[in-house]
């Protein structure tokens, strides 16, 4: 199939069925004067007569009737088409949905919670790439067009929208993925062969499962257990003395526990659901268990090894690298951040007071050049590996994985967690740029929709 891009413009004065297609694009497509096509957006489609006019540029002008059959927005847009001649067909896209539930009204526009900035990047990315893109939730997704909001002149417009080509998941409450919603959802998908990437959470425990099963990575994994009885939490103690308890559902620093066992006793620092952090000292292990069974019955736990990470300024620091992957089916690094927990607190939670740095920045001021290209070096190669060995061994596709590490003090690299629905807060840009980790998304949802020649 020939893909090209295209300027699509409504035309008032036309017939419904009457299609003017511009002698370039004729030209290119090597279009035959045969006097009807089929044109296909998503899963609709209208078959309209053609005729041809004079003009330099790649144009199809066609009535309202027909933007409104194909569920497109009444505007100019600039897209692509892919025409097969065998079937006289047109197709025209791509169209790319960011599924979410932070849908809030915001005086007279709508916002999108923690990723409504990255979604505007998003948007803005696709029209510099000939490409629409709309924001939809669980119950505005309907076939074959579903509901969604697409961004025009700075404002977020409600407009019924085509069937997308490739949707990327981000969607925050795990309870929502695990829904009848998001199953009959993902049975839709699948009947029309619409890739969906990072389509589900993986939890803490499943990932250490995927972990256990590559030696390759064992050196840089924390001794890590399933907390199904008190008497893992003794042996980690023990074994250990300094450890963590984490929910294996858990997101951005909630309810995690810090234990540091002094003699007989035990100093607990724990984060609260709204990242509140609190200390509590007990006295024996009998003690301690009972003021934590109120919280470890809620939900599963894991208990990990406390590894002495390198600090600065006397904080916890850690790395965040983003991963994405690439038209070729390989991941590559798109950004490494480092991230300094606020005085006190130990988790590098941004949103109470912890900082962000650029790892230029932070590297020199902790170690010699040498020391600070192995890190580099060590930081890009795991975390690569990661990405890879998590992709191969989950079901679903995952074409972003935000993946936490931490360095020791006697330098060696420890990896901490894997996020399947990185923060958009910590993916950092200059000024008013589009940031790179936007920009590698909208080349992949290219690759899938596969009009990924368009890309370059």
């Amino acid at each position: 199939m020939k893909i090209m891009k295209i300027i699509l413009t409504p035309h008032s004065f036309l017939p419904m069925n009457l299609i003017e297609i511009s002698d370039f694009l004729q030209r290119k497509c090597h279009l035959s004067l045969r006097p009807r096509a089929k044109f296909f957006c998503g899963q609709n489609h209208i078959v309209g007569n053609m005729t041809f006019f004079r003009d330099e540029k790649p144009i199809i002008r066609a009535s309202v009737y027909f933007f409104k059959q194909l569920s497109l927005p009444i505007k100019p847009l600039s897209l692509h088409i892919q025409y097969d001649r065998n079937r006289n067909t047109f197709f025209i896209g791509p169209i790319f949905t960011i599924l979410t539930d932070q849908i809030y009204k915001k005086e007279k526009n709508v916002h999108f919670g923690t990723i409504h900035s990255y979604c505007e990047e998003m948007a803005n990315y696709c029209f510099e790439k000939s490409a629409l893109l709309y924001v939809t939730s669980l119950s505005m997704f309907s076939h074959p067009s579903p509901k969604g909001y697409i961004y025009e002149d700075g404002i977020w417009k409600k407009e019924i929208l085509p069937f997308p080509n490739v949707i990327h998941n981000r969607i925050h409450s795990r309870r929502l993925e695990q829904s009848d919603e998001y199953e009959n959802f993902l049975e839709i998908l699948s009947m029309y062969d619409t890739p969906i990437f990072n389509f589900r959470f993986l939890n803490k425990w499943k990932i250490h499962e995927i972990f256990q099963k590559n030696e390759h990575l064992h050196p840089y994994i924390p001794k890590t257990e399933l907390l199904h009885s008190k008497n893992v939490l003794k042996t980690y103690l023990t074994d250990f003395q300094h450890l963590f308890v984490k929910p294996i559902h858990g997101s951005q620093g909630r309810n995690i526990i810090y234990i540091k066992q002094q003699d007989d006793a035990y100093n607990v620092q724990y984060t609260t659901e709204n990242n509140d952090q609190s200390l509590k000292k007990y006295e024996s292990f009998q003690e301690l268990f009972a003021g934590l069974y109120p919280l470890l019955k809620k939900q599963p736990f894991i208990v990990q090894e406390a590894i002495p990470i390198q600090t600065f300024e006397g904080r916890p620091l850690d790395f965040r690298i983003l991963c994405h992957k690439t038209e070729a089916q390989k991941w590559k690094v798109t950004s490494i951040v480092a991230r300094v927990s606020s005085k006190d607190h130990f988790v590098s939670n941004i949103a109470k007071g912890g900082e962000l740095f650029s790892i230029h920045e932070i590297l020199p001021k902790l170690f010699d050049p040498s020391t600070r290209f192995h890190i580099r070096k060590f930081l890009h190669e795991i975390s690569l590996e990661v990405a890879k060995t998590i992709s191969q061994h989950s079901k679903g596709d995952y074409g972003e994985l935000g993946i936490d590490m931490a360095i020791s003090k006697e330098g060696k690299p420890w990896i901490l967690e894997v996020n399947t629905k990185p923060s958009k807060n910590m993916d950092t840009k200059e000024n008013d740029t589009i940031r790179p980790s936007a920009k590698a998304t909208i080349h992949y949802c290219f690759y899938l929709s596969g009009y990924e020649s368009t890309t370059s």
